[in-house]
């Protein structure tokens, strides 16, 4: 299997060391009537954190990740090592979806490989993570799979039942995949999305939306605007108020909120995607590291919060990676693909001809003497002919079903071998450390 391939990208504005550049040193950067150095220095406390200290931010979901994922919190512990800097682990807790299922492959050989599920505890796609409970998770598989596959699937399985007892499922899962990561990343805090709303940075921009939710509503439609391929939801005025970018929880449910439940006692609000960055860079991090999906959603966040608010974030940075799980040898399944594809090349000019064989077939070989022997241009030369690729046809048409479901069943493998979205415990360790060692070289 070759190495991990790495991707890392900066932020233009600071290629190097993020944190260094001074980007709220000026006194005239307010949130409000607050000073944006004030109001990060007391979210920064409010969290556990040292004021003083640079932090770097990397965030996702509370879902068992591939090595993508993994690859940004490498990134993260690198920087923070190599700048003195702290790293967060910032989790999305509302996160709504099937985060109980696990994908992995079964099998140990090209007959029984196929994609498998395990159900590692139950959960309700509609409602949010955070408001999910903990519970223990189902024994994981021990059918027919290769030793890391399993090995890495009782790996989170365990993680996840040390964790049964934590304030929620959102909770169970990111200490688990504290627990799980620890191998590879250095120590961290973790910070959920909604505990950052709560901070002084989130009441700061609730207060701005609720002084001007116009403004703000406004510069976010032209944010998302610019790039409709983001599907990010515009903000409107549906009969029930102004939409804003957060969520708000009624029943156990979220809604888009609008700008009348910002007076509601009690509310209990989410950040929506933009909103998650714009409080963790503009509140928290020095430096965000995103994937490919979070990179192109950051623009328009900074684009948002330049037309509203005036302001530019810290920096930002692109670090993901693609890892396969050694399944099978890439080499033998594109060979066999080349050989199903000349197979059938030669069975449709000869359905007898086998690989091993020089010259047509035996029942090919008697019509084309058959045909010899009759006078050229003669109809009885055409019948024969005719005759024989009658024949061919037949015989074609009643074997398509086979080398169908062959190549079907070749692509099938050449999907799973290619698959990057596996759970990062189910790959062996050397390739994690290879990972690790190739995330170092990259953010040189």
């Amino acid at each position: 299997m070759s190495g991990p391939e790495i991707q890392v990208q900066w932020d233009p504005v600071a290629p190097t060391a993020p944190w260094s550049v001074p980007l709220f040193t000026d006194p005239k950067a307010c949130i409000g009537a607050a000073s944006l150095d004030d109001v990060r220095r007391t979210t920064k406390s409010e969290l556990g954190l040292d004021p003083d200290r640079p932090v770097v931010v990397v965030g996702h979901q509370p879902v068992l990740w591939h090595p993508g994922i993994l690859a940004k919190f490498i990134a993260g512990d690198v920087l923070a090592q190599r700048h003195g800097a702290q790293l967060v682990h910032l989790v999305i807790d509302a996160h709504r979806g099937p985060f109980g299922s696990v994908d992995w492959p079964e099998g140990s050989d090209p007959e029984s490989f196929h994609e498998a599920q395990w159900r590692c505890m139950e959960f309700d796609p509609d409602v949010p993570m955070c408001r999910q409970p903990a519970r223990p998770p189902a024994e994981a598989p021990d059918g027919h799979a290769q030793a890391e596959v399993l090995k890495g699937l009782q790996e989170c399985h365990d993680a996840l039942a040390a964790a049964k007892d934590q304030a929620s499922a959102a909770d169970q899962f990111a200490f688990a995949l504290d627990r799980l990561m620890d191998p590879w990343v250095g120590p961290r805090t973790t910070v959920t999305a909604s505990r950052l709303m709560e901070t002084t940075i989130g009441h700061r921009l609730l207060n701005e939306m609720k002084h001007d939710a116009n403004q703000c509503a406004a510069a976010c439609n032209m944010a998302i605007g610019r790039d409709p391929t983001l599907g990010i939801h515009r903000l409107g005025d549906h009969g029930h108020g102004l939409e804003l970018p957060v969520w708000i929880e009624r029943a156990g449910s979220l809604e888009t909120a609008v700008v009348a439940d910002l007076d509601a006692k009690g509310a209990t609000f989410h950040p929506k995607a933009l909103m998650v960055t714009a409080l963790a860079r503009l509140g928290l991090g020095d430096l965000f590291i995103h994937g490919l999906g979070g990179w192109r959603y950051d623009q328009a966040m900074e684009d948002w919060i330049k037309e509203w608010l005036g302001l530019v974030p810290p920096p930002r940075a692109l670090v993901t990676a693609t890892m396969q799980l050694p399944l099978l040898d890439p080499e033998w399944i594109r060979s066999t693909q080349a050989e199903l594809v000349q197979r059938v090349r030669r069975r449709r000019h000869d359905p007898e001809a086998t690989s091993h064989q020089h010259g047509p077939g035996p029942t090919k070989s008697r019509s084309l003497a058959e045909i010899e022997q009759l006078p050229r241009g003669s109809s009885q030369r055409r019948d024969a002919f005719q005759r024989m690729h009658g024949w061919i046809d037949r015989q074609e048409t009643a074997d398509d079903g086979g080398h169908q479901r062959c190549a079907a069943r070749l692509d099938e493998l050449a999907a799973l071998q290619s698959r990057r979205t596996w759970a990062f415990p189910m790959h062996p360790a050397p390739e994690l450390e290879a990972l690790r060692e190739g995330v170092m070289a990259a953010t040189t």
